[in-house]
């Protein structure tokens, strides 16, 4: 099931990806004066939209896992998950309550 889900995000990612970098790198094919103002502009926006799928892919996945790894073992030792659920549930039910008031 990971693979699927991984397939599924990797293909949204990366399409999304290719299809701003190319569209920002047509802008360096312009003339005139608006292209010469916008050639570096778009350089620098395809280059940071790689940049940005390539950290999204790699780097993002891995930090979270290696974060959430830390913080749920260190609230299922300690209980707090259990009081941060029902703390969150009460918010939750408290304002559905009270968007449900007609005044």
């Amino acid at each position: 099931m990971p693979s699927k889900v991984l397939a599924e995000i990797l293909f949204a990612v990366l399409s999304t990806s290719i299809t701003l970098a190319a569209v920002f790198l047509l802008v360096i094919f312009m003339e005139g004066f608006v292209g010469k103002l916008f050639q570096e502009f778009g350089i620098v926006l395809a280059t940071a939209v790689l940049i940005s799928a390539f950290v999204s892919l790699t780097l993002t996945p891995i930090l979270n896992a290696y974060i959430n790894r830390k913080v749920i073992r260190k609230k299922l030792s300690s209980g707090l998950l259990q009081s941060h659920f029902s703390k969150t549930w009460k918010q939750a039910t408290t304002l559905s309550w009270q968007f449900r008031i007609k005044k």
